[in-house]
C-alpha cells in the first residue's frame, strides 16, 4: 500500500499529482485505488473540476469526501484549497458509498450499508470510514445497525460539514456532488491492518448538573429544572444570539457512561432555550460543563505518536474535533507535527467524531482520532521514525489560557476535596464516627431498592446499651460516652465493608447488612453481643451489655415497615427476654 497526499489550488497542482500517482501505479501490482477529497467552501468549484478530471484519468478509483471547515495534510491543517489523498492497494479492496438525506431515511441508509458489508467480495471487512455532510439529522439508527452487524470492524470518521460551512452540506462520491448526507468507504482484505487510536483531553468544570427533562434523547429542554441554555449564560456569560453555537463549541457537556467519558457540544439552540445535540442523553443523567487544557491536550495527542509509529502504518487518516482547533488556535500545529515523520497523512476537522467503544459505535465530541492503515506485517529491520522530542512552546494567548486552566483545575480539585470532607462529616455521628441517623435512613432506603431490584437479601440489626441511663447516673457522662464508643468500635470491627453501621440516637445503634439473611444477621448479632459484654469499660470492672433486634427485608417493605419490625425485635430482646440477648422477628 502507498498513500499520496496533495494540496491542490490549480490545474498545474493537479497534473503534478497525477504524474506522481501514474509513476507509482506503473511499478506496483494494484488491486484497488481509492481517493479522499476535502475542500473548504470557497474552493467548492475547483474541487468539482478536480473530481471531474479524476474521473477521466482514474475511472475505477473509489472516492469519498466532503466540504469541511479545515482539513489536515501531513500533520498540518489548512483552511484553504482542496485536499486530495490517493491510496494504492496491492491486495486490499475499497468500496465507496454515498446516501443523500433527501432520498433516504437514516434507517434505510443503515440497512443498505449492512447489505454492502455482507456482500463484500473480499475475505474480510477490516475498516469502515463514514463521513457526514450537513447537520440536523440523527445518525443513531445507522450507527446502531452497524454496531450490531460488524462488532469487530475498525470504525472511524465524523461530521465533516456543518450547515454554516456548506449551507446544505456537500458530499463527494463517485465524482459527483450530493447535498446533505452520509458517505464513506469500506476497506477489506486479509492482509489489510487498521489501527484506530484516540484521545480526549477535556476536564470537568464546576458542579454536577442533572438533566431533568428531555424532549427526545437529542434535545435537552431542562437542566436542574431550568431552561437548558441558561447553563451557558449563568456560568460562562454566553448569550443566546447567533454566535451561541460557536461560543459554546469549546465548552461541551462532560458525562461518564458505562465507565467511558463522553462529551457533547450543542449543535443548535431553540428559541425556548432547548439545546439540540448530535448524540444522545438520558433523563436523570449527571453532566458537567468541561474545559480544555491546551498543554495537556497537546501532550496527550503526542502520546499517540509513538503508539502509531509502533504500528508502522503506510498511510494515516485523522479526524479531529473542530473545537480542538478553536481552542488551540495556531498552536494546533503541535498536536500532529510528529505524524509527518511516520507516514503520509490526510484528514479533516469535524463537528462530531464517530468511534467504537466496546463494540458500540457512537458519536462523540472533542476527540482526536488517528487511524493507521497497512498491508501485510510491519517491515522487519527498519528503525522506528525519529519523532520530535523537544518541548513545545505555546503562543502567548494559549499560554495565558494554560495558566488560567491550571488555576481552575487546582481550585476545583481543592473545592471538590473540601466538599467530599463536608459530605462525609454531614453524614457522620461526631461521638462514634459511625453513620448518623439521616445517613442511615438514606442507606437503608438505598438497600431496599437494591433488594427489590436484585432479589438479594438485606437484613438489619437494631441495638441498644442495657441500663444506659443508670451508667450515666452512677459513673458520669464521660463513662457513658466511652460505653457508646466501645459499642461503636465493636460494630466497626465485626461488620464488612458492604455493611453500614450507624448510631440511631442516644444509646441506640442500627446496622444495615447487604446480602445477609436474618439467620446470618442473628449470628453476627450474637458475636457482637458477646464482644461488647467482654469489654472492660466501667471503673469498677463491671461490664456493659446490649440487647439486639434482628429482621430481614421482605418484598414490598418500605423504610417504615422494616424499621418497625426491627424495633419490635429489639423490644422482645429487652422487655420479654430480659435484655443481653438477640431476638429475631421475621413476620
Amino acid at each position: 500500500m502507498r498513500q499520496f497526499t496533495y494540496l491542490l489550488e490549480s490545474m498545474s497542482d493537479y497534473e503534478a499529482a497525477c504524474d506522481e500517482v501514474r509513476q507509482a501505479l506503473a511499478h506496483m501490482s494494484v488491486s484497488c485505488t481509492s481517493a479522499a477529497i476535502f475542500c473548504t467552501a470557497e474552493y467548492l468549484y475547483q474541487a468539482r473540476d478536480f473530481a471531474g478530471w479524476l474521473q477521466a484519468d482514474f475511472p475505477d478509483t473509489q472516492v469519498v469526501g466532503s466540504v469541511t471547515t479545515k482539513f489536515i495534510r501531513d500533520g498540518v491543517f489548512y483552511d484553504y484549497g482542496v485536499s486530495l489523498t490517493f491510496n494504492i492497494f496491492e491486495h486490499a479492496m475499497a468500496e465507496s458509498f454515498a446516501y443523500e438525506t433527501a432520498k433516504m431515511t437514516v434507517e434505510e441508509m443503515g440497512q443498505d450499508l449492512l447489505k454492502r458489508l455482507q456482500r463484500t467480495k473480499a475475505p474480510k471487512v477490516v475498516g469502515l470510514t463514514v463521513v457526514g455532510a450537513g447537520l440536523g439529522y440523527d445518525l443513531t439508527p445507522l450507527l446502531k445497525i452497524v454496531s450490531e452487524a460488524v462488532p469487530e470492524v475498525q470504525f472511524f470518521g465524523g461530521l465533516a460539514d456543518s450547515n454554516e460551512v456548506g449551507s446544505k452540506g456537500l458530499l463527494f462520491n463517485a465524482f459527483s456532488m450530493l447535498g446533505s448526507g452520509v458517505g464513506g468507504c469500506i476497506f477489506s482484505g486479509e492482509e489489510l491492518e487498521v489501527e484506530c487510536l484516540s484521545n480526549f483531553g477535556w476536564r470537568p468544570l464546576g458542579r454536577f448538573m442533572t438533566i431533568t427533562e428531555l424532549e427526545t434523547p437529542y434535545i435537552i429542554t431542562q437542566i436542574d429544572h431550568e431552561p437548558a441554555a441558561r447553563v451557558y449564560g449563568h456560568y460562562l456569560d454566553i448569550g443566546t444570539d447567533k454566535n451561541f453555537v460557536k461560543n459554546t463549541l469549546t465548552f461541551p457537556f462532560y458525562l461518564e457512561r458505562n465507565g467511558h467519558v463522553l462529551a457533547r457540544h450543542p449543535l443548535a439552540l431553540r428559541s425556548d432555550g432547548a439545546l439540540i445535540f448530535g448524540a444522545d442523553f438520558q433523563e436523570g443523567e449527571k453532566v458537567h460543563l468541561a474545559y480544555g487544557d491546551p498543554s495537556g491536550i497537546i501532550k496527550e495527542a503526542r502520546g499517540l505518536w509513538q503508539r502509531l509509529a509502533d504500528f508502522r502504518p503506510e498511510g494515516i487518516w485523522s479526524v479531529s474535533c473542530m473545537a480542538r482547533s478553536m481552542l488551540l488556535g495556531s498552536d494546533v500545529k503541535h498536536e500532529l507535527a510528529g505524524c509527518r515523520e511516520i507516514a503520509p497523512m490526510n484528514g479533516y476537522y469535524a463537528y462530531g467524531e464517530f468511534m467504537r467503544s466496546e463494540g458500540e459505535v457512537m458519536l462523540s465530541n472533542m476527540t482526536l482520532e488517528l487511524i493507521g492503515l497497512r498491508e501485510g506485517p510491519p517491515p522487519a529491520g527498519e528503525d522506528l521514525p525519529a519523532l520530535p522530542q523537544d518541548d513545545f512552546e505555546l503562543g502567548e494567548q494559549t499560554n495565558i489560557m494554560r495558566r488560567l486552566v491550571r488555576f481552575i483545575s487546582v481550585t476545583s480539585d481543592e473545592l471538590e476535596a473540601v466538599n467530599a470532607r463536608l459530605k462525609v462529616k454531614a453524614g457522620t455521628d461526631h461521638l462514634t464516627s459511625l453513620l448518623n441517623r439521616s445517613e442511615l435512613e438514606r442507606v437503608l432506603k438505598q438497600n431496599l431498592d437494591y433488594m427489590h431490584e436484585s432479589g438479594r437479601p438485606v437484613a438489619v440489626l437494631m441495638l441498644d446499651v442495657d441500663n444506659f441511663k443508670g451508667i450515666n447516673d452512677k459513673y458520669g457522662h464521660d463513662v457513658g460516652d466511652q460505653a457508646l464508643q466501645i459499642a461503636a468500635e465493636t460494630l466497626r470491627r465485626h461488620t464488612r465493608k458492604t455493611d453500614s453501621p450507624g448510631r440511631w440516637g442516644g444509646d441506640e445503634f442500627f446496622v444495615v447488612l447487604r446480602d445477609s439473611t436474618a439467620k446470618e444477621a442473628a449470628a453476627l448479632g450474637e458475636r457482637i453481643r458477646q464482644a461488647v459484654a467482654s469489654a472492660d469499660v466501667l471503673p469498677d470492672h463491671k461490664h456493659i451489655t446490649t440487647s439486639i433486634g434482628v429482621t430481614e427485608a421482605r418484598p414490598g417493605d418500605t423504610f417504615q415497615t422494616l424499621f418497625k419490625r426491627a424495633d419490635e425485635a429489639l423490644y422482645l430482646a429487652k422487655q420479654e427476654h430480659g435484655k443481653n440477648n438477640v431476638s429475631m422477628v421475621i413476620e
